[in-house]
């Protein structure tokens, strides 16, 4: 029995053999590794040449705010800082930046805002409600001034904080494409306001009548 095994097993090879050779499968001396995805994984089907995704373009974001200067105080003089105001933001928007608290960060540089009152806390100009009409005789193309309301507590400052509550609104709206300012009484009358040198102008002021009060 035992010398029978060894037979047998040769005779089933031969057989085995045989039956791929007349299939036509042919032989090989030695085992192949298969290509990978020859033989699916159990539960998976197997892949069909599809188009490659195309990655999705992302929609340009639409700003809805912008940096606006705004000129705040110090012991040197008037200096600039970028606050973000809406994209429509108007001269409202700019003289309640200017009212605000200064930020933490503006605070530790020593900055501080002299635009509102330091009685009441309440801002010391305002938009006018009334606004100067074009001037049709103009040729320059600039607009009219932009005309400044003056609360009544603005009379109670010291001279040299009017001047520089004038030089921080004058300078901002200034920043903004306002290159005039006319300020004006409760009633809308055009007032005559102090200048750095000490001067009064009755006419409307710009940036440069007040350039002497930025920290060099």
């Amino acid at each position: 029995m035992t010398r029978r095994r060894p037979v047998l097993a040769g005779l089933a090879a031969a057989v085995a053999a045989g039956l791929l050779a007349g299939c036509g499968v042919p032989l090989e001396s030695e085992a192949r590794a298969l290509p990978d995805g020859a033989i699916p994984l159990q539960g998976t089907a197997s892949a069909s040449p599809t188009a490659s995704a195309t990655p999705t373009e992302s929609q340009s974001t639409v700003p809805t705010a912008e940096a606006a200067e705004v000129w705040l105080a110090s012991e040197a003089g008037l200096v600039p800082v970028e606050r973000e105001l809406p994209l429509d933001y108007g001269p409202e928007a700019l003289l309640e930046q200017l009212a605000a608290e200064p930020t933490p960060e503006e605070a530790a540089l020593g900055l501080r805002t002299a635009v509102t009152d330091p009685v009441g806390g309440g801002q010391l100009v305002v938009v006018a409600p009334t606004q100067p009409e074009p001037d049709p005789s103009a040729t320059s193309g600039e607009p009219p001034p932009l005309a400044i309301q003056v609360e009544d507590a603005f009379r109670q400052l010291p001279p040299n904080e009017q001047v520089i509550v004038l030089g921080q609104v004058v300078l901002t709206m200034s920043a903004s494409g306002y290159p005039s300012v006319v300020f004006t009484d409760s009633l809308g009358a055009p007032l005559a306001v102090p200048l750095p040198d000490g001067l009064l102008a009755s006419a409307p002021v710009t940036a440069a009548d007040y350039s002497s009060l930025i920290a060099p």
